[in-house]
This record gives structure tokens, C-alpha cells and sequence, in this order.
């Protein structure tokens, strides 16, 4: 119970993190496939016999008490630090994100020695999530139309990328122009916001079902093809949580500033903060190997 709860809190303080998705820090916690597994159970039959009044039959169909306490501490960890974040931010932004750098780093290389594929084919489908991710998470943000068909397309592209390790659903939103859209919807909520907080929310239900549905099915098909594929996915990303940026294009969306396009540089190793930065990535880096080696044990 305490153990999901945890792991729970991870992916709902990862989920907070621009550029961070909590479908990778269900991956290293090697819960992923165990969580998109109980995902496509929610399912007509689960309706039926909750319908039918079938209690046992439900309790049954689900590990209710691992996706409860799961949930539990998602919510926990986006209500505990939701306000502490953006202040860590503001304050130490290039610290915050050697930290993560240095953790989502290391995790490739731990998901890296779990594979048995062949090296050349396991090479090869790194390199493709690899460049899908490094590309994606490099486009610019579009103009998309204000209506209630996109809104539904856009919860399921979000939803979609939230639940695939390497991708941020918040990062998504951003790409098609909508996020602004969902923050004032989520701060006006008359009935128009209301209205297009449905079809949100109805987007983010359709594309929940599908997504999961399609990658637990392939999973079960080539795991290690899939695992392989995801880990390149996180190496791509890593380019959207380099510590070093410099801002390229900013707007106020929801009253607070968002940085649209920004880019990468080279550390200057003059300073003394580049020291600290690269000291972090280390250490984040060995802990979480050492972390994961106790574990295994």
C-alpha cells in the first residue's frame, strides 16, 4: 500500500514538470505495463456489471486497491508541491533541471541493461523513439481553430502523450495553441467553459482507452520492441529538460510567462553554477543507479 502510494506521488510530481512525463516514471518504476494493463480493463464488461449491480464481479475486475492507492498518490503529489514548484522554478531553474536531467539520464541507461534484444535491432528502434522524440519536442507551437472538435482532438493528443514515457501532455497543449484555452476554461468555468471542459475531458476519456488499448496490445506482442522504442523516447526528451536554454519566444498564458520555443546552449564551465549543475547531474545520476541496484537485490 505505502509502496504504491509512493510510487503514485512520483508520477504526479513528475506529471508537474514541464517536459516530464509521469508515463516515464512509471516505466523506471517498472510499473508501467502493470498500470496500462488495468487501464484497458475499464472496459463495457466493468460497466455491465456495475449496471447489473454485479459488486463482486467488479471488485473482481479490477486491482482496485493498486490503482486507488496509485491514484491516491498522484493526487497527493500534485496537490503537495503544485505551489512549491513554480517558486523551486523561479529561483533555482537551472538546479531543478540538472536534477532531472541527471535522474531521467540514468534511467535510460538502467532501462538500457533490462533489454535482451539483439544489439543491432535494439540500436535501431532506440535511434527511431530517439529522433521522433528529439524532433518532436524541438516544433514550434501552431494556430489551431477555437471550436469544440479540437478541444476533443486535443484531449486525446494530450492524454496520448501523457501516458507515453518521454512525452509531457501540458507540452502538447502548448504545441496546438489550447492550452490557454484549458487554463481559462478550468478558471472561468461558466457554462461556455464548462462546455469546452467537456469535450476536453471527453478527448482525454477517448484517448485514454485507445492509447492505452494499442500500446498494452503491441506490448504484449514484442515487449522488448516496445521498451526499446520508449527508452528512446525518453533519451529524445531529454533535449526539452537540458539545464542550459535560452528563452526564443515567451507569451503570458493564464497570467504566467510560458516559454513557447527556446534554445539549447553550451554550458559556460567559467562559472561556478555550471560546477554545481554538472556536481547534480552526477549525483542525481548514482543515486538513482544505486537506488536501483539495492532494489534488485
Amino acid at each position: 500500500m505505502i509502496l504504491n502510494l509512493l510510487r503514485g506521488f512520483l508520477i504526479g510530481v513528475t506529471d508537474l514538470i514541464p517536459g516530464v512525463s509521469g508515463g516515464t516514471t512509471a516505466l523506471i518504476l517498472g510499473i508501467y505495463p502493470r498500470m496500462i494493463q488495468q487501464v484497458t480493463l475499464i472496459d463495457g464488461n466493468l460497466l455491465n456489471k456495475a449496471l447489473s449491480r454485479d459488486f463482486n464481479g467488479v471488485k473482481n475486475h479490477l486491482q482496485w486497491s493498486f490503482l486507488w492507492h496509485l491514484f491516491l498518490g498522484l493526487v497527493l503529489g500534485i496537490l503537495t508541491l503544485s505551489r512549491a514548484l513554480p517558486w523551486i522554478f523561479q529561483n533555482y531553474p537551472h538546479e531543478v533541471w540538472s536534477l532531472f536531467f541527471g535522474l531521467m539520464s540514468a534511467s535510460v541507461l538502467l532501462l538500457w541493461r533490462r533489454l535482451s534484444l539483439p544489439l543491432i535491432p535494439r540500436f535501431a528502434l532506440f535511434m527511431l523513439g530517439t529522433s521522433a522524440a528529439w524532433l518532436i519536442v524541438g516544433w514550434m507551437p501552431v494556430q489551431t481553430p477555437q471550436h469544440f472538435a479540437m478541444y476533443f482532438l486535443a484531449g486525446v493528443l494530450s492524454i496520448s502523450a501523457m501516458i507515453l514515457p518521454g512525452l509531457s501532455g501540458a507540452f502538447v497543449l502548448l504545441l496546438l495553441g489550447q492550452y490557454e484555452v484549458f487554463l481559462l476554461a478550468l478558471k472561468q468555468l461558466d457554462a461556455a467553459s464548462l462546455m469546452t471542459l467537456f469535450f476536453f475531458a471527453s478527448g482525454m476519456l477517448v484517448g485514454l482507452m485507445s492509447t492505452s488499448r494499442v500500446i498494452y496490445y503491441f506490448y504484449q506482442k514484442a515487449p522488448q520492441v516496445m521498451i526499446s522504442l520508449m527508452i528512446g523516447f525518453i533519451a529524445g526528451s531529454l533535449r526539452k529538460i537540458w539545464p542550459w536554454r535560452q528563452p526564443l519566444d515567451v507569451q503570458v498564458i493564464g497570467g504566467k510567462v510560458r516559454v513557447l520555443s527556446e534554445q539549447n546552449l553550451i554550458p559556460d564551465f567559467s562559472q561556478g553554477q555550471t560546477h554545481l549543475c554538472l556536481f547534480i547531474i552526477l549525483i542525481s545520476s548514482v543515486l538513482l543507479v544505486l537506488i536501483e541496484s539495492r532494489a534488485r537485490a
